[in-house]
């Protein structure tokens, strides 16, 4: 099975660093794109991190192109053409349940997405607590142009970007850069690049601190949060163009009154129809400098929604509706998606545009239907039916009851055991 292959010992590298443990993405020729063997070690690297008590921060990170450019969705196809649907299913219930387990990770988790951050890089960064951006971040969710809709939590992530900037990244692949990525919320802190191996380093040393109590001269002994302890040095790396207030030309930002007009359609064809209309209004600005930028955003937005599949189209549309609106949390958007998932690896769009993209690379996908008016209610309504396999996930509160479980037998078992050791090496001296 393709997304099963036998593995490098070194395509997740573990690197400690005192309390700090590092997982580092090796797989630079395939811009460290996720397969299940490493989805498996990076849920068993998280589980055994998050209860040993004297780790107190995970960090993951890529290079030197990439963070991650997603998961191994052509391993998935090439499974399910050869009659293994279960194998190729296995990948994303793997994935989806990492993505849940990042989330209700009670240890500072940092993701340093530097590169190109797509797809399932998205899932592996944007549920943690710190998603650390620099001016070399690409981030985009391409789904729709494979004839897929954006997984990973994407309903979650995606649904909760202020001015119709979720529909707007969903429909057209559209990349955010560098500062866009801070601005829009996706990530947290911003470094520069070149910092990159300067911060890991500060964060070694700072959150060796948060490990003891520090007592002041007030007489008062205070134990060191360790998550603001990555907060603060964060922030102390993060560059004065953060804080700028003038907006980049570059910037989508430049755009976002329109995007939250164009986005807020009911439908695709809406949202087309205004981009045709925020092209027409371009060409009439006055400022010519304006002007220009105006109209290559907005034909950008239109030769990035007409690469996608008109069914994934109108699916991810409704998928960010039924999520907002529903106010739903990351575990029922996995759930929800999985069920998606199952629809598109049974009918023929995911297949086909995977095909013309990643397989035979010819770009040119033939959609069924071909067309958006071809896409009715009633086909978009069945990918949110029950599908064959549920995926169960358990509550959050749950999560936290058996990490608090294990993390008490881990101490019993072995940390009260090295004190009892070493009590008895002292007797014999």
């Amino acid at each position: 099975m393709a997304s099963q292959t036998s593995p490098g010992p070194k395509e997740v590298e573990v690197q400690v660093l005192a309390p700090l443990r590092q997982a580092i993405l090796n797989r630079p020729k395939a811009l460290n794109s996720l397969n299940l063997n490493m989805v498996k070690e990076l849920r068993k690297l998280f589980a055994e991190w998050e209860v040993q008590s004297h780790i107190n921060t995970i960090l993951v990170k890529g290079g030197p192109k990439a963070f991650c450019a997603g998961g191994d969705v052509k391993g998935v196809i090439q499974d399910v053409a050869a009659g293994k649907k279960s194998e190729g299913l296995q990948f994303f219930r793997e994935e989806y349940k990492m993505n849940w387990e990042i989330k209700n990770l009670a240890t500072p988790y940092v993701a340093m997405i530097d590169g190109i951050t797509m797809g399932g890089g998205c899932g592996l960064s944007l549920h943690g607590g710190f998603r650390v951006c620099t001016e070399r971040t690409v981030l985009a969710m391409p789904e729709c142009a494979i004839g897929f809709f954006p997984d990973v939590g994407g309903s979650h992530f995606l649904s909760k970007l202020e001015n119709n900037l979720g529909p707007m990244l969903a429909l057209t692949g559209y990349r955010l850069k560098g500062l866009d990525v801070l601005m829009s919320g996706l990530a947290t802190h911003m470094i520069p690049s070149d910092l990159s191996i300067a911060v890991e380093k500060r964060l070694q040393f700072q959150c060796g601190h948060a490990l003891t109590d520090v007592s002041h001269t007030d007489g008062i002994t205070r134990v060191i949060d360790p998550g603001q302890m990555v907060h603060d040095t964060l922030v102390s790396f993060q560059p004065l163009s953060a804080f700028k207030t003038e907006i980049p030309d570059d910037s989508v930002f430049l755009h976002i009154n329109e995007i939250d007009q164009v986005y807020g359609a009911k439908t695709v064809e809406e949202i087309i129809a205004g981009i045709h209309n925020q092209i027409q209004l371009a060409e009439e600005y006055p400022n010519p400098h304006y002007r220009d930028i105006k109209k290559k955003f907005w034909e950008g937005q239109l030769a990035g929604i007409n690469k996608g599949s008109p069914l994934a189209l109108k699916v991810t549309l409704e998928q960010l509706r039924r999520a907002g609106e529903a106010n739903m949390d990351l575990r029922e958007c996995l759930i929800m998606e999985y069920r998606m998932l199952q629809h598109f690896l049974d009918g023929p769009t995911f297949k086909e545009g995977v095909r013309a993209v990643l397989i035979d690379k010819d770009q040119s996908p033939r959609w069924e239907p071909a067309t958006l008016e071809e896409v009715t209610d009633e086909m978009v309504a069945k990918y949110f039916e029950p599908a064959e396999e549920e995926l169960e996930l358990p509550l959050a509160k749950d999560i936290l009851r058996g990490q608090a479980a294990y993390k008490e037998w881990y101490r019993k078992r072995f940390i009260e055991n090295e004190d009892a050791d070493a009590e008895q090496q002292r007797a014999r001296l």
